[in-house]
């Protein structure tokens, strides 16, 4: 990304933490993919290509009121987990969100 940023531009991501929706993956039973690059570990590893890094956090939660909502968030794994099935029962589901905003800024002299 910084290779082809000009001097002085700016990255901006959206990335998640681990633990991002655990409660949804834990009531389907499934261990979710970990990232290499994430809203935790990703600031150092931009801080190797860019001048001034920043994390801005975005917690907060998710909120599906019925299992059909629920369903269709889930049907949009499946070529990674395979079919999931929403729970049948404690809704609305509320689950955390855990992201942040990365920024990073290119120095103007590289």
């Amino acid at each position: 990304m910084a290779r082809v940023l000009r001097p002085g531009g700016r990255f901006v991501g959206c990335y998640n933490a681990p633990g991002h929706l655990a409660e949804v993956w834990a009531a389907v039973g499934v261990r979710p993919r970990t990232d290499d690059f994430n809203s935790d570990n990703g600031p150092d590893q931009l801080a190797a290509c860019f001048a001034a890094v920043r994390a801005i956090p975005a917690h907060g939660e998710a909120l599906w009121e019925t299992r059909e909502s629920l369903q269709t968030y889930l049907d949009a794994y499946r070529e990674f987990y395979g079919p999931l099935t929403a729970p049948h029962d404690s809704y609305p589901f509320i689950a955390t969100r855990r992201n942040a905003v990365l920024v990073a800024e290119k120095s103007l002299g590289l």
